[in-house]
């Protein structure tokens, strides 16, 4: 994670073979996004977010891509 944070993200990879990881590049790509970026938020919606999620989905009804998008 000191890498990806002083370096930025780059070429996969290139990541995962100068941390010395037995991984393809795919997957250290897979790791960073769901579960060691420093931006990922954790834990139970807020009550905002929870109200957003309701107001959509009486809007969109179960399209859930298009809620993303918003």
């Amino acid at each position: 994670m000191n890498y990806m944070v002083s370096n930025g993200q780059g070429c996969w990879s290139d990541i995962a073979r100068k941390a010395g990881l037995q991984r393809y590049g795919k997957s250290c790509r897979l790791r960073w996004i769901n579960y060691l970026r420093p931006d990922l938020k954790r834990g139970a919606f807020s009550p905002q977010e929870e109200e957003l999620i309701i107001n959509l989905h009486s809007i969109l009804g179960n399209r859930y891509s298009l809620s993303l998008s918003l």
